[in-house]
């Protein structure tokens, strides 16, 4: 595996989430593939809409990591993270349970008023 990280910014806008999955499967290729590729884009598109939809920002950051054999991805935005979509709904809403379903660890730090800015990062190692 590479051991170079690599970043990237995008607008917070819906139409990134294409860029992100290309640019997601460009990135690890080589070293995920198959099933696990697409739980990572998955998991990462999933984080990076809700970095569109529910935190203000107006963009959104992906990183890119190689620990040990697996990957990790980081999203990160510059708003608040909003309580008010729990993942309680009965029509959507689930995004958080659905990212720890098809990653192998999840680790968050909620963006507040007095500290903004949230980071969500997944971890991904082959099967």
């Amino acid at each position: 595996m590479s051991a170079v990280a690599t970043t990237r910014a995008f607008p917070a806008k819906p139409s990134s989430l294409r860029a992100v999955r290309r640019w997601l499967q460009i990135e690890v290729q080589d070293d995920l593939g198959g099933d696990d590729l697409e739980d990572l884009q998955l998991a990462v598109t999933e984080a990076c809409a809700n970095a569109i939809r529910h935190s203000g920002s107006t963009r959104f950051i992906v990183s890119v990591d190689r620990s040990e054999r697996c990957i990790e991805v980081t999203v990160q935005d510059d708003g608040v993270f909003n309580e008010g979509w729990r993942d309680t709904d009965d029509d959507s809403h689930r995004g958080l349970a659905l990212i720890d379903a098809v990653v192998d660890e999840v680790w968050m730090q909620r963006g507040t008023a007095a500290s903004r800015g949230t980071v969500l990062r997944m971890r991904k190692c082959p099967a």
